[in-house]
């Protein structure tokens, strides 16, 4: 899981570097902004600590127990972003191809 997690931090740091020159797409950025940032701070309590520290438990009726932390809402508002700005392309794409 540390090797991967590493990657993946890698990876997401070289997409986010390619797609900061370029005019617009600001749904992409900030979601890539909010995906790093939460995957820097899961990948480094992996790497230091062996384990991610999660601080924030809710129980709430039938969840018996949630338990995360500040990065995994990062990395979950990041993901949410991603398909917003997605299905926005996509809705933008089919209105032209209708329009045609």
């Amino acid at each position: 899981v540390m090797v991967l997690s590493l990657i993946l931090t890698i990876a997401l740091t070289i997409l986010y570097i390619l797609t900061l020159g370029k005019a617009g797409k600001g749904l992409l950025k900030w979601g890539l902004t909010l995906l790093l940032g939460g995957a820097y701070s899961n990948t480094y309590d992996r790497l230091v600590r062996k384990y991610v520290v999660d601080y924030v438990s809710i129980r709430w009726k039938k969840l018996k127990e949630v338990t995360f932390n500040l990065a995994d809402v990062c990395v979950i508002l990041g993901a949410f972003l991603l398909l917003i700005g997605d299905f926005c392309i996509m809705i933008g794409a089919l209105l032209c191809v209708l329009e045609w």
